[in-house]
């Protein structure tokens, strides 16, 4: 994997430079990984501070673009970026989680509602049979 970059822009507002590359493709589409070790290698930078937004690549081209963004520091990087899709998933599966839960209370609550109007049903019937 061949990576020409052909821009890079220092963003002093957010503390991070603003990579646009082009990368040459052999076979296939790197992943982000692949292209974080690279501009790794490029910028002299730890992995973890870079953030790859996007790889678009054309159908029947063997290059693809690259947009990327390097942080100065990892707080920079929590600052600013969003939670990432796997992160959100498990955010999410906890949210559903909580509304099973609450399901669950509702019908216990609904039973025992039903089970007291039973058994003031039934007092009301012994106090009319006396």
């Amino acid at each position: 994997m061949q990576l020409k970059i052909l821009e890079d822009k220092e963003n002093k507002l957010l503390n991070r430079k603003e990579i646009e590359g082009e990368i040459k493709v052999e076979e296939r589409t790197p992943s982000n990984n692949e292209v974080k070790k690279k501009l790794a290698e490029i910028f002299k930078t730890e992995e973890e501070l870079i953030v790859v937004e996007h790889i678009y690549q054309e159908f029947g081209v063997d290059k693809a673009k690259v947009y990327a963004k390097i942080y100065k520091s990892k707080e920079d990087l929590n600052k600013i970026e969003i939670i990432k899709q796997k992160k959100k998933k498990e955010v999410k599966s906890e949210g559903k989680e909580s509304a099973k839960e609450k399901k669950e209370l509702k019908k216990v609550e609904d039973g025992k509602a039903k089970q007291e109007e039973e058994e003031s049903k039934d007092k009301g019937k012994e106090e009319s049979k006396k």
